[in-house]
């Protein structure tokens, strides 16, 4: 019987760290580019390769993809480049503190609620005179 209960806190265990590993990459979100006054573009001199990006285009077409190369005269992706004339807006992948806290928070919490849940489903919680 100990066996099978160490198997199922180890099986716990693995679903909780599997859990964090899932969700841990929702700690990001999209940022704005500003629009630069001179130009009424955004500011693309802000942004470096390796930055994950979404631009709209005038058009109205979307593309998001890594950046490889920023140029004087373009965006450039592995498969993509998108010329500066042609952007309306540039949104940016950026690391959120707020939303890593609040996801932490909210993995611990959840975490400790099945706990107790489980020690009163085991009788754990019983309270005996």
């Amino acid at each position: 019987m100990r066996h099978q209960s160490t198997r199922g806190g180890i099986r716990s265990g693995l679903v909780l760290a599997l859990a964090i590993c899932l969700v841990s990459g929702g700690c990001t979100t999209m940022s704005a580019i500003p629009v630069s006054p001179g130009t009424g573009a955004p500011d693309t001199q802000q942004l470096r390769r390796g930055d994950v990006v979404e631009v709209t285009l005038k058009d109205g077409r979307v593309r998001k993809f890594r950046i490889t190369a920023v140029t004087e005269h373009a965006l450039e992706g592995a498969h993509d480049s998108v010329a500066r004339a042609d952007i309306a807006a540039v949104h940016v992948r950026t690391f959120s503190t707020g939303r890593t806290l609040g996801l932490a928070g909210g993995v611990v919490a959840g975490a400790a609620v099945l706990l107790v849940a489980l020690i009163v489903a085991a009788g754990g919680g019983a309270i005996s005179e």
